[in-house]
Protein backbone atom coordinates (compact mmCIF):
# COMPACT_ATOMS: atom_id res chain seq x y z
CA UNK A 1 0.00 0.00 0.00
CA UNK A 2 1.27 3.50 -0.70
CA UNK A 3 2.15 5.80 2.17
CA UNK A 4 -0.59 8.12 0.97
CA UNK A 5 -3.48 7.78 -1.44
CA UNK A 6 -3.40 11.54 -1.90
CA UNK A 7 -1.63 12.46 -5.14
CA UNK A 8 -0.18 15.53 -3.42
CA UNK A 9 1.38 13.53 -0.58
CA UNK A 10 4.80 14.88 -1.52
CA UNK A 11 3.61 18.35 -0.49
CA UNK A 12 1.57 17.35 2.56
CA UNK A 13 3.86 14.89 4.37
CA UNK A 14 6.68 16.18 6.58
CA UNK A 15 9.83 16.68 4.45
CA UNK A 16 12.06 15.02 7.04
CA UNK A 17 9.90 11.90 7.11
CA UNK A 18 9.91 11.67 3.32
CA UNK A 19 13.69 12.04 3.24
CA UNK A 20 14.10 9.31 5.87
CA UNK A 21 11.84 6.97 3.89
CA UNK A 22 13.93 7.52 0.80
CA UNK A 23 17.18 6.95 2.70
CA UNK A 24 15.90 3.68 4.20
CA UNK A 25 14.70 2.52 0.78
CA UNK A 26 18.10 3.38 -0.71
CA UNK A 27 19.96 1.51 2.03
CA UNK A 28 17.81 -1.59 1.48
CA UNK A 29 18.51 -1.52 -2.26
CA UNK A 30 22.24 -0.93 -1.67
CA UNK A 31 22.42 -3.92 0.70
CA UNK A 32 20.68 -6.06 -1.90
CA UNK A 33 23.15 -4.97 -4.59
CA UNK A 34 26.11 -5.57 -2.26
CA UNK A 35 24.87 -9.07 -1.42
CA UNK A 36 24.50 -9.84 -5.11
CA UNK A 37 28.00 -8.51 -5.74
CA UNK A 38 29.41 -10.75 -3.01
CA UNK A 39 27.68 -13.82 -4.41
CA UNK A 40 28.99 -13.05 -7.88
CA UNK A 41 32.53 -12.60 -6.59
CA UNK A 42 32.29 -15.81 -4.58
CA UNK A 43 30.67 -18.13 -7.09
CA UNK A 44 31.05 -16.56 -10.55
CA UNK A 45 34.22 -14.49 -10.91
CA UNK A 46 36.27 -17.13 -9.06
CA UNK A 47 35.11 -19.89 -11.41
CA UNK A 48 38.08 -20.61 -13.66
CA UNK A 49 35.80 -22.39 -16.11
CA UNK A 50 34.42 -19.10 -17.40
CA UNK A 51 35.98 -17.72 -20.55
CA UNK A 52 37.15 -14.11 -20.77
CA UNK A 53 34.28 -13.29 -23.12
CA UNK A 54 31.71 -14.73 -20.72
CA UNK A 55 33.22 -12.86 -17.79
CA UNK A 56 33.01 -9.61 -19.74
CA UNK A 57 29.38 -10.29 -20.63
CA UNK A 58 28.48 -11.09 -17.02
CA UNK A 59 30.28 -7.97 -15.81
CA UNK A 60 28.34 -5.82 -18.27
CA UNK A 61 25.03 -7.33 -17.18
CA UNK A 62 25.94 -6.83 -13.53
CA UNK A 63 26.91 -3.19 -14.16
CA UNK A 64 23.50 -2.47 -15.65
CA UNK A 65 21.67 -4.37 -12.90
CA UNK A 66 23.66 -2.67 -10.13
CA UNK A 67 22.91 0.80 -11.53
CA UNK A 68 19.21 0.02 -11.70
CA UNK A 69 18.97 -1.56 -8.23
CA UNK A 70 21.10 1.04 -6.42
CA UNK A 71 19.78 4.20 -8.08
CA UNK A 72 16.69 3.84 -10.25
CA UNK A 73 14.84 1.34 -8.05
CA UNK A 74 14.91 3.39 -4.81
CA UNK A 75 13.65 6.44 -6.68
CA UNK A 76 10.88 4.47 -8.41
CA UNK A 77 9.78 2.78 -5.17
CA UNK A 78 9.77 6.06 -3.28
CA UNK A 79 7.69 8.01 -5.78
CA UNK A 80 5.35 5.08 -6.35
CA UNK A 81 4.69 4.60 -2.66
CA UNK A 82 4.12 8.27 -1.93
CA UNK A 83 1.21 8.09 -4.34
CA UNK A 84 2.61 11.04 -6.27
CA UNK A 85 3.69 8.89 -9.21
CA UNK A 86 7.04 8.29 -10.86
CA UNK A 87 6.50 10.67 -13.78
CA UNK A 88 5.30 13.58 -11.65
CA UNK A 89 7.77 12.91 -8.87
CA UNK A 90 10.83 12.83 -11.10
CA UNK A 91 9.49 15.60 -13.33
CA UNK A 92 9.73 13.61 -16.54
CA UNK A 93 7.84 16.18 -18.56
CA UNK A 94 9.16 16.91 -22.02
CA UNK A 95 11.66 19.79 -21.91
CA UNK A 96 11.99 22.62 -24.36
CA UNK A 97 14.57 21.80 -27.01
CA UNK A 98 16.26 25.10 -26.24
CA UNK A 99 17.07 24.01 -22.70
CA UNK A 100 18.42 20.67 -23.94
CA UNK A 101 20.63 22.58 -26.37
CA UNK A 102 21.87 24.75 -23.51
CA UNK A 103 22.78 21.60 -21.56
CA UNK A 104 24.79 20.17 -24.46
CA UNK A 105 26.56 23.51 -25.02
CA UNK A 106 27.51 23.65 -21.35
CA UNK A 107 28.81 20.08 -21.52
CA UNK A 108 31.29 20.98 -24.25
CA UNK A 109 32.14 24.37 -22.73
CA UNK A 110 32.93 22.83 -19.35
CA UNK A 111 35.57 20.39 -20.59
CA UNK A 112 38.65 22.69 -20.34
CA UNK A 113 37.62 23.83 -16.85
CA UNK A 114 37.06 20.25 -15.68
CA UNK A 115 40.40 19.09 -17.07
CA UNK A 116 42.14 22.01 -15.38
CA UNK A 117 40.70 21.37 -11.92
CA UNK A 118 41.30 17.61 -12.25
CA UNK A 119 44.93 18.36 -13.11
CA UNK A 120 45.13 20.78 -10.17
CA UNK A 121 43.58 18.23 -7.79
CA UNK A 122 46.04 15.53 -8.83
CA UNK A 123 49.01 17.89 -8.41
CA UNK A 124 47.71 19.06 -5.04
CA UNK A 125 47.31 15.51 -3.75
CA UNK A 126 50.74 14.52 -5.03
CA UNK A 127 52.51 17.41 -3.30
CA UNK A 128 50.45 17.44 -0.09
CA UNK A 129 50.34 13.70 0.65
CA UNK A 130 53.15 11.34 1.47
CA UNK A 131 54.54 9.19 -1.32
CA UNK A 132 53.00 6.04 0.18
CA UNK A 133 49.56 7.62 0.59
CA UNK A 134 49.58 9.00 -2.94
CA UNK A 135 50.69 5.61 -4.27
CA UNK A 136 47.76 4.05 -2.42
CA UNK A 137 45.34 6.46 -4.09
CA UNK A 138 46.85 5.62 -7.47
CA UNK A 139 46.31 1.92 -6.77
CA UNK A 140 42.67 2.55 -5.87
CA UNK A 141 42.29 4.60 -9.04
CA UNK A 142 43.88 1.79 -11.05
CA UNK A 143 41.36 -0.72 -9.65
CA UNK A 144 38.52 1.55 -10.72
CA UNK A 145 40.00 2.02 -14.19
CA UNK A 146 40.57 -1.73 -14.53
CA UNK A 147 36.89 -2.33 -13.78
CA UNK A 148 35.94 0.11 -16.55
CA UNK A 149 38.43 -1.52 -18.92
CA UNK A 150 36.91 -4.91 -18.15
CA UNK A 151 33.51 -3.59 -19.24
CA UNK A 152 34.78 -1.92 -22.42
CA UNK A 153 36.87 -4.98 -23.34
CA UNK A 154 39.54 -4.46 -25.97
CA UNK A 155 38.07 -1.04 -26.90
CA UNK A 156 37.47 -2.06 -30.48
CA UNK A 157 35.03 0.23 -32.25
CA UNK A 158 32.60 -2.65 -32.55
CA UNK A 159 32.05 -2.53 -28.78
CA UNK A 160 31.69 1.26 -28.72
CA UNK A 161 27.84 1.38 -28.99
CA UNK A 162 27.49 -1.15 -26.17
CA UNK A 163 29.90 0.84 -23.99
CA UNK A 164 27.87 3.98 -24.67
CA UNK A 165 24.75 2.20 -23.43
CA UNK A 166 26.33 0.57 -20.36
CA UNK A 167 28.65 3.38 -19.23
CA UNK A 168 26.87 6.34 -20.80
CA UNK A 169 23.11 5.99 -21.04
CA UNK A 170 22.30 3.70 -18.09
CA UNK A 171 24.25 5.73 -15.47
CA UNK A 172 22.85 8.99 -16.85
CA UNK A 173 19.28 7.75 -16.39
CA UNK A 174 19.59 5.86 -13.12
CA UNK A 175 21.82 8.37 -11.32
CA UNK A 176 19.69 11.34 -12.33
CA UNK A 177 16.57 9.51 -11.15
CA UNK A 178 18.24 9.11 -7.76
CA UNK A 179 20.25 12.30 -7.22
CA UNK A 180 18.50 15.14 -9.03
CA UNK A 181 15.04 13.64 -9.47
CA UNK A 182 14.61 12.48 -5.88
CA UNK A 183 17.38 13.42 -3.43
CA UNK A 184 17.72 17.03 -4.59
CA UNK A 185 13.94 17.52 -4.62
CA UNK A 186 13.65 16.19 -1.08
CA UNK A 187 16.57 18.27 0.17
CA UNK A 188 15.02 21.34 -1.43
CA UNK A 189 11.86 20.73 0.59
CA UNK A 190 13.89 20.24 3.78
CA UNK A 191 16.29 23.19 3.38
CA UNK A 192 14.16 25.59 1.29
CA UNK A 193 17.43 26.67 -0.33
CA UNK A 194 18.19 25.63 -3.89
CA UNK A 195 21.94 26.13 -3.62
CA UNK A 196 22.13 24.16 -0.36
CA UNK A 197 20.15 21.24 -1.76
CA UNK A 198 22.42 21.20 -4.82
CA UNK A 199 25.64 21.33 -2.75
CA UNK A 200 24.55 18.49 -0.44
CA UNK A 201 23.40 16.37 -3.37
CA UNK A 202 26.69 17.04 -5.16
CA UNK A 203 28.70 16.01 -2.10
CA UNK A 204 26.86 12.68 -1.94
CA UNK A 205 27.13 12.25 -5.72
CA UNK A 206 30.90 12.79 -5.56
CA UNK A 207 31.35 10.44 -2.60
CA UNK A 208 29.61 7.47 -4.22
CA UNK A 209 31.88 7.64 -7.28
CA UNK A 210 35.05 6.84 -5.27
CA UNK A 211 37.19 8.76 -7.77
CA UNK A 212 39.77 10.66 -5.75
CA UNK A 213 41.69 12.31 -8.60
CA UNK A 214 38.52 13.42 -10.39
CA UNK A 215 36.48 14.31 -7.29
CA UNK A 216 36.60 18.08 -7.89
CA UNK A 217 35.51 17.66 -11.50
CA UNK A 218 32.69 15.32 -10.51
CA UNK A 219 31.51 17.80 -7.87
CA UNK A 220 31.48 20.71 -10.32
CA UNK A 221 29.57 18.66 -12.91
CA UNK A 222 27.05 17.66 -10.24
CA UNK A 223 26.50 21.30 -9.29
CA UNK A 224 25.86 22.12 -12.95
CA UNK A 225 23.44 19.18 -13.17
CA UNK A 226 21.62 20.45 -10.12
CA UNK A 227 21.10 23.91 -11.56
CA UNK A 228 20.07 22.50 -14.92
CA UNK A 229 17.33 20.60 -13.12
CA UNK A 230 16.38 23.60 -11.01
CA UNK A 231 16.10 25.97 -13.97
CA UNK A 232 14.46 23.58 -16.44
CA UNK A 233 12.05 21.72 -14.09
CA UNK A 234 12.56 18.66 -16.30
CA UNK A 235 14.81 15.74 -15.43
CA UNK A 236 15.53 15.11 -19.11
CA UNK A 237 17.76 18.20 -19.24
CA UNK A 238 20.35 16.97 -16.67
CA UNK A 239 19.99 13.49 -18.19
CA UNK A 240 21.00 14.97 -21.56
CA UNK A 241 24.04 16.67 -20.01
CA UNK A 242 25.01 13.56 -18.06
CA UNK A 243 24.68 11.29 -21.08
CA UNK A 244 26.61 13.67 -23.34
CA UNK A 245 29.39 13.99 -20.75
CA UNK A 246 29.66 10.22 -20.24
CA UNK A 247 29.64 9.60 -23.98
CA UNK A 248 32.36 12.20 -24.54
CA UNK A 249 34.60 10.55 -21.93
CA UNK A 250 34.00 7.11 -23.45
CA UNK A 251 34.83 8.46 -26.90
CA UNK A 252 38.10 9.88 -25.54
CA UNK A 253 38.93 6.47 -24.01
CA UNK A 254 38.45 4.75 -27.35
CA UNK A 255 40.41 7.39 -29.25
CA UNK A 256 43.31 7.11 -26.80
CA UNK A 257 43.27 3.32 -27.18
CA UNK A 258 43.18 3.62 -30.98
CA UNK A 259 45.97 6.19 -31.25
CA UNK A 260 48.17 5.04 -28.37
CA UNK A 261 48.22 8.57 -26.97
CA UNK A 262 49.69 8.81 -23.46
CA UNK A 263 47.52 11.20 -21.45
CA UNK A 264 50.05 11.18 -18.58
CA UNK A 265 52.98 12.21 -20.73
CA UNK A 266 52.71 15.79 -19.49
CA UNK A 267 51.60 17.36 -22.78
CA UNK A 268 47.87 17.47 -21.95
CA UNK A 269 47.98 20.26 -19.35
CA UNK A 270 45.30 22.91 -19.71
CA UNK A 271 46.41 26.58 -19.43
CA UNK A 272 44.69 28.66 -16.76
CA UNK A 273 43.28 31.14 -19.28
CA UNK A 274 41.51 28.32 -21.13
CA UNK A 275 39.87 27.21 -17.88
CA UNK A 276 38.88 30.82 -17.16
CA UNK A 277 37.21 31.22 -20.56
CA UNK A 278 35.47 27.88 -20.04
CA UNK A 279 34.12 28.97 -16.64
CA UNK A 280 32.93 32.30 -18.08
CA UNK A 281 31.04 30.53 -20.87
CA UNK A 282 29.37 28.19 -18.37
CA UNK A 283 28.24 31.08 -16.16
CA UNK A 284 26.94 32.99 -19.19
CA UNK A 285 24.81 30.11 -20.49
CA UNK A 286 23.55 29.31 -16.98
CA UNK A 287 22.56 32.95 -16.56
CA UNK A 288 20.64 32.82 -19.82
CA UNK A 289 18.88 29.66 -18.63
CA UNK A 290 18.00 31.23 -15.29
CA UNK A 291 16.54 34.34 -16.94
CA UNK A 292 14.56 32.20 -19.38
CA UNK A 293 13.23 30.12 -16.48
CA UNK A 294 12.21 33.26 -14.59
CA UNK A 295 10.41 34.70 -17.61
CA UNK A 296 8.61 31.40 -18.20
CA UNK A 297 7.37 31.24 -14.60
CA UNK A 298 6.29 34.88 -14.76
CA UNK A 299 4.39 34.25 -17.99
CA UNK A 300 2.59 31.27 -16.41
CA UNK A 301 1.72 33.37 -13.36
CA UNK A 302 0.22 36.13 -15.52
CA UNK A 303 -1.73 33.57 -17.55
CA UNK A 304 -3.22 32.02 -14.39
CA UNK A 305 -4.35 35.42 -13.12
CA UNK A 306 -6.30 36.21 -16.29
Amino acid sequence: MPYHTNKKAFYTDAPGILLMRFILTSVACAVTASAASYLLAEYVWSNIGYTAELRTTLLRVFQIAASIVMFALPAAIFWRRTGYGIKNGLRLSAPKWRTVAYAVIIMFAIQPFIQFIVMFTRDFLEYSLSADTFAGLKNIQAVRENAINAITGDKSWGSFPLSIIILGLVPALTEEFFFRGTLQRLLLRVTHRGYLAILITSAVFTAVHFDYFNCAGIFVCSVVLGYLYLYSSSLWVPVAFHFASNSWNILMMYLIAATGYDADAGTSRIPWWSALISAAMILLVMRIMRNASYMERRKEHVTLRK
